[in-house]
């Protein structure tokens, strides 16, 4: 009996081993209500976090981040990610799929769950009526522990999300850099051909 046992725990072992949370997004999609998700509000700001079959971009639920009052940064609130850990000598891609009621301003970063509060990645998007992902990568490839993904809208409005991934990657993507490519400043750093063309 204790053979036959023995024999069903090393048989099982291995499956249990192979699949670590610590480098992957738990819940991704909300399928599993909020759980291994959290809503933090600092100072002042409020926000409430849903979970709804009109929200999704993909499976059955999807989430409605509701922000009703933000200044940050002293009144900020930020959709949080289980605890996640960074492998030495890997890039990591974080991606996400998210709208908005109308054209927001969004946040997000990994950083450590107590201070100093480093970002290991960090970017702001900006948010519009129709589903897009949103990618944003690691900066550099230490092993790190303890960090959460922190989703931190930076005016009111109401969010939707949907797909969060982690991906491991070998090396950073290489892009040619187009000045002021948003338009943000304006037309600086555009011209227009003297012929029109």
């Amino acid at each position: 009996m204790k053979k036959y046992i023995f024999k069903i725990v090393i048989a099982v072992f291995p499956f249990f081993t192979a699949y670590s949370q610590s480098d992957t997004v738990c819940n991704p999609s909300f399928e599993d209500s909020l759980n291994s998700w959290g809503l933090i509000n600092n100072g002042s700001s409020v926000s409430t976090l849903s979970i709804s079959s009109d929200s999704l971009y993909s499976g059955n639920l999807g989430l409605i981040y509701d922000v009703n009052y933000v200044n940050p940064p002293s009144s900020s609130c930020a959709l949080t990610s289980c605890m996640l850990s960074l492998q030495q000598g890997n890039y990591y891609k974080i991606s996400f799929w998210a709208k908005s009621d109308s054209s927001e301003s969004l946040l997000v970063v990994l950083q450590p769950t107590s201070a100093p509060f480093t970002n290991y990645a960090s970017k702001t998007f900006v948010t519009s009526t129709n589903w897009q992902q949103y990618i944003l990568y690691t900066s550099d490839s230490n092993a790190v522990s303890n960090l959460k993904i922190k989703v931190k809208p930076q005016t009111i409005g109401t969010y939707y999300f949907d797909d969060f991934m982690l991906e491991s990657i070998s090396s950073l993507p290489t892009n040619s850099i187009i000045c002021n490519s948003d338009f943000e400043n304006g037309l600086a750093d555009w011209t227009q051909s003297p012929n029109g063309e």
